[in-house]
C-alpha cells in the first residue's frame, strides 16, 4: 500500500499549517544564518551561526496567503515579506534562513539563498518572503 495525499487535502493541510485555516506556522521565527552551510535533513540548530549584529532581529512568520497547487501538484504558500535590518556600520553577509518554533528551540526548516552569500549594506535591510511547500510521495 502507498499513501496518497489528495490535491484537495494538500491545500487543506497547508492552509491549516500557515494559519489560513489554523495557526500552527504563524508566530514561528525566521532567523538569518551567517555560516557557509547548505541545509540538510539531519541538521541541528547548533549547526547554524545566527545573525546578531546591531539592527537585526528575528522575525515572526505571519500573513500567509491561501495555498495553491503548481503544475507538479505541489501545494505552496508564501508569508508576508519579512525585513531584516542592519545598523551595524558595516555590510553583513548571510547565507540563508532557518525557521524555528516560537520559543526558538526547535529547528523546523530552512533554505540557503540562491547566490549565497548575500550582503546586507549598513543602514538597509534584506526583504525575504518565506515559501512553504507540501508534496505527496505519489
Amino acid at each position: 500500500m502507498s499513501l496518497i495525499v489528495y490535491d484537495s487535502g494538500k491545500k487543506f493541510l497547508l492552509d491549516y499549517l500557515t494559519g489560513v485555516g489554523g495557526a500552527n506556522l504563524v508566530g514561528m521565527l525566521a532567523k538569518l544564518y551567517t555560516n557557509n552551510i547548505v541545509p540538510a535533513h539531519g541538521d541541528l540548530l547548533a549547526a547554524y551561526t545566527l545573525a546578531s549584529w546591531a539592527g537585526y532581529s528575528n522575525q515572526a512568520l505571519s500573513g500567509w496567503v491561501a495555498s495553491t497547487l503548481d503544475a507538479t501538484f505541489h501545494a505552496f504558500s508564501t508569508s508576508a515579506q519579512l525585513s531584516f535590518g542592519n545598523t551595524s556600520g558595516s555590510p553583513q553577509s548571510v547565507y540563508g534562513y532557518i525557521v524555528t518554533d516560537s520559543g526558538g528551540t526547535n529547528l523546523i526548516y530552512g533554505e540557503r539563498f540562491s547566490g549565497a552569500p548575500v550582503s546586507i549594506p549598513s543602514g538597509l535591510g534584506l526583504g525575504v518572503s518565506i515559501t512553504f511547500t507540501q508534496q505527496s510521495e505519489f
